[in-house]
């Protein structure tokens, strides 16, 4: 497997092969070894990249953009380190990062000062989805928050609960 060329002293980093290394790890599910080493260095580079202030804020942004690509969690915290920019442009893709990307409830403090702070509607409405992304908890807690509702008895509910999400599953494919 050839390495790609990131070196610091260039910051050249080939977009295409990255972007091939992560259709192959996804093609092969995270069970190549080398491969999941590979993309885990390039995002940590791009992640680099994106943070190097001495880069032009569209090189800077079209890392963070990749980044997100290649490992969603550490552009994520990328993301959330460049959201108090200066930069407008490197500012919203940051927010549409956040936005975009799984959330952890310990960055809602984060975000809800971020949005405290953010002026400019666009950011701000990226800024909420992923405000909303982490308050509204995921389908299973919603099921389960449901069977609370109902009360089914304790000895049925998780039979309740696979039905109910079967059926949820077969009209969201179904559409």
């Amino acid at each position: 497997m050839r390495v790609l060329d990131l070196a610091p002293e260039n910051h050249a980093c080939d977009h295409d092969r990255v972007k091939a290394v992560v259709a192959a790890d996804n093609a092969w599910v995270g069970t190549l070894p080398t491969l999941v080493a590979l993309r885990a260095e390039l995002a940590r580079r791009l992640n680099e990249l994106a943070l190097d202030t001495s880069l032009e804020i569209p090189d800077r942004i079209a890392h963070l953009r990749l980044a997100a690509e290649v490992d969603p969690g550490t552009a994520r915290d990328t993301a959330l380190a460049l959201a108090a920019t200066h930069n407008n442009d490197l500012r919203a893709t940051a927010a549409t990062v956040i936005a975009a990307t799984p959330g952890r409830p310990d960055d809602l403090k984060q975000i809800l000062k971020l949005l405290a702070s953010e002026s400019r509607q666009d950011i701000r409405h990226s800024l909420e989805v992923a405000k909303h992304r982490i308050s509204s908890g995921t389908i299973g807690e919603a099921v389960n928050a449901l069977a609370d509702l109902l009360d089914p008895a304790p000895q049925t509910r998780h039979d309740w609960t696979l039905r109910f999400s079967s059926r949820i599953r077969s009209t969201t494919t179904a559409s």
